[in-house]
């Protein structure tokens, strides 16, 4: 056993560390903006496998036979160590040492220059001037134009179109690339973007119905064009505090839909906009907004009223079906005066629907007419010329409210003899009889009553 280990320990003892070290670097000039990339080469007597580690003299260390270092503070002293990782009566590892002269990386330099007059909407080819006493060095330029936008290149030109005319500052980094502090530098210049001030021309605006009712849909429809933009913003206007936005891209009609939540008089505008300074704006649409009511009529007679006033419907206009009849009451002779039959009467006989009064309908079949108008926002008087023994008027409520046969009593000046209203469906009239309150029946929008009174007074209500 003793003599085992003798020999093997003299086996050991007569290994070989590498030899014939050598590294080469490229580039053999580098200077401190290069990553320098260092070559190791050594020899091993009996083939035993290499380790390669470095100390480059700044601080900083690598192992493998190919590394890469970047040297930041000039010339220094590499060493390069080999082990094969065994044992024997000379040292491991063993170096060499070589002095590798590195000299100083200068930063570049660049300017920026003003242009005072880009043309916008164009591209336009910008250069910046540039200086590096380092020739070997690459460069990336970062563009960053002030109007939002940034542009990479590995030039020191470069093309960009202003889609606004105004002033832009323009700063330009030139960075060389080593990652040296410093080495990043900027210039700033100042860009004028001009052009001819080609204002929108609104082409047409209209509405697709100047008298809606309230909550109808209408369309406001607008064309517009501009020259000098791809870009156009719209703003409608529509009178009532509310506004519709939108852009276009194209020269193409712009339609927005919107309903009235009142009636009463607005007027609308557009507004086209080139999305910088130039604005133009439409005249006046006029639009009416109507308030609606549907009055159901049943096959024969019905005693109505039209509630709604300014639209200046006629006994012709106002939607009945072919055969039809109205005929008016007349106060003041106590009889009927006036009747019209659609379809067949000569124009002659055609007369004003008076909005307030009653009116028989004779409808051939149901139906309902869809009466549009404007509620009144006034107290209602209404003056009844009677005489003598007095008589019947035939009235109606102007607006949408509910009323009851038991408030007319206080809404007269005088005495009520009768307030009645006719049942369409049971063909029989319905009477109140004042103080009675059983005998009390509802008057819905639309629907016309009787009043007898010995002689005439003032009827006053708030619709």
């Amino acid at each position: 056993m003793l003599s085992t280990l003798s020999a093997t320990w003299m086996t050991d003892s007569e290994n070989a560390p590498p030899q014939n070290l050598d590294f080469t670097w490229t580039p053999s000039n580098p200077d401190t903006g290069t990553r320098v990339n260092f070559s190791g080469f050594a020899t091993d007597p009996e083939g035993d496998p290499l380790t390669f580690t470095w100390d480059f003299g700044d601080g900083f260390t690598d192992s493998g036979q190919l590394v890469t270092h970047q040297f930041m503070n000039g010339s220094s002293n590499v060493t390069m160590y080999v082990d094969d990782m065994q044992t024997g009566l000379e040292p491991r590892p063993v170096s060499i040492t070589m002095l590798v002269t590195v000299t100083s990386n200068s930063p570049p330099s660049t300017q920026v220059p003003s242009n005072p007059s880009v043309a916008y909407m164009k591209n336009t080819s910008f250069t910046v001037v540039y200086s590096d006493n380092d020739s070997d060095d690459s460069h990336r330029f970062t563009w960053i134009w002030g109007d939002g936008n940034c542009s990479v290149t590995a030039e020191p030109t470069c093309i960009h179109c202003y889609f606004m005319r105004g002033s832009f500052s323009l700063t330009v980094f030139c960075d060389d690339l080593t990652g040296l502090s410093g080495h990043n530098v900027s210039g700033t210049g100042i860009n004028t973007a001009t052009g001819p001030p080609w204002d929108p021309r609104i082409v047409f605006f209209s509405v697709s119905n100047s008298t809606p009712c309230v909550f109808a849909n209408v369309t406001f429809s607008c064309l517009a064009t501009y020259s000098d933009s791809y870009i156009l913003g719209y703003i409608f206007d529509f009178g009532d505090g509310s506004y519709a936005y939108t852009n276009m891209t194209e020269s193409a009609t712009v339609d927005v839909t919107h309903s009235y939540s009142a009636q009463g008089n607005y007027e609308a505008y557009v507004s086209v906009t080139d999305c910088q300074t130039a604005t133009k704006t439409s005249g006046p649409l006029s639009i009416t907004v109507y308030s609606a009511f549907a009055l159901a009529l049943v096959h024969g007679w019905n005693l109505v009223d039209v509630p709604l006033v300014d639209y200046g419907y006629k006994a012709s206009t106002m939607g009945l079906k072919y055969g039809d009849v109205v005929v008016v009451w007349n106060s003041s002779t106590q009889s009927y005066a006036q009747s019209y039959i659609v379809g067949i009467s000569p124009p002659f006989t055609n007369f004003d629907i008076t909005p307030g009064i009653g009116y028989w309908i004779y409808a051939q079949n149901p139906e309902t007419l869809q009466i549009i108008g404007n509620i009144p926002n006034d107290t209602q008087i209404v003056y009844l010329p009677l005489t003598g023994a007095g008589g019947w008027h035939v009235m109606g409520f102007l607006g949408l409210k509910i009323y009851h046969a038991s408030q007319i009593p206080g809404m007269f000046t005088r005495s009520l003899t009768a307030i009645a209203t006719y049942d369409e469906i049971a063909h029989v009239y319905e009477t109140y009889i004042v103080g009675v309150p059983m005998t009390d029946f509802p008057i819905p929008p639309g629907q016309a009553f009787w009043l007898c009174s010995t002689t005439g007074g003032t009827f006053t209500y708030e619709p």
